[in-house]
């Protein structure tokens, strides 16, 4: 008589819903990095811009580029310029100048991320003049979303497909001669003990291999008949079953008789 046997529903069930949440996960995750953040930062500007700068909705750009961030802005504070050449060296051109009273000047400079506005006095900035305003999220934020979140999640989700693929190709067959275990075969004459039994639902079989003790764990998890398997083993080896055997329940009425016939009464 021979058994065969593939992966058991559970962990293949568990590592398939492992999957499929964590790579949906991880589009999500990607998604928002890649679009939809910067979406939103788009329609952000799109709706503030035209009432601070003046300028028509219908001008603006699609896209405005990856200069200047929030993190340009807290080093160019550290010690602000006084000459705009430096602003449009660092951040190309600005997109927009308006200009204001009594000699003042204000330069935007638009990005995906932001926007810094230079307040210009006769051809020189006002360092107290150079405001930073952020759109829904940082570059910092959109870059977390992809390259931890995102990443994170789809290297789990890999794993987790890794996994399945090897519990899909698991088979598993004894007979009187052997147990082959994928590709490792075991001779029934060279099992030795089961040990490590969990009522969980594995044990580990003690075989000799080659002179050297080896350990071969079979789990109920894993393994679809598992409980055949551990039977056929048991009839044809000898080695004692590792589960715990129900003892059968004493009838009442029985242990009464057994009491009233017993010598002495």
């Amino acid at each position: 008589m021979q058994i065969e046997s593939g992966p058991a529903s559970g962990d293949r069930n568990r590592y398939l819903i492992i999957f499929l949440m964590t790579f949906a996960f991880a589009g999500y995750f990607f998604y928002d990095g890649i679009w939809g953040y910067l979406a939103k930062n788009r329609a952000e500007a799109a709706r503030v811009l035209p009432g601070k700068i003046g300028i028509q909705q219908s001008d603006l750009p699609e896209t405005f580029g990856d200069t200047p961030t929030k993190p340009e802005i807290d080093k160019l504070l550290e010690n602000p310029p006084t000459e705009p050449a430096s602003l449009t060296e660092q951040f190309g051109q600005p997109m927009h100048v308006k200009p204001g009273l009594q000699g003042e000047t204000y330069q935007y400079y638009v990005s995906d991320y932001g926007m810094l506005e230079a307040k210009l006095r006769f051809g020189k900035i006002v360092p107290e003049g150079l405001v930073w305003t952020k759109w829904a999220k940082t570059r910092e934020e959109i870059q977390y979303q992809i390259y931890v979140w995102g990443a994170l999640c789809l290297a789990v989700a890999l794993y987790a497909l890794f996994r399945l693929l090897a519990l899909l190709g698991l088979r598993v067959t004894i007979d009187q001669q052997k147990l082959v275990y994928n590709r490792t075969e075991i001779p029934l004459s060279a099992m030795k003990q089961f040990t490590n039994f969990s009522p969980k639902g594995w044990v580990d079989l003690v075989y000799d291999s080659g002179g050297s003790e080896r350990r071969l764990r079979l789990d109920n998890y894993r393994v679809d008949r598992y409980d055949e398997i551990l039977d056929h083993i048991c009839q044809h080896t000898g080695l004692s079953d590792p589960r715990p055997q129900d003892q059968p329940e004493n009838d009442p009425d029985t242990d009464a008789d057994e009491e009233e016939n017993s010598p002495g009464q």
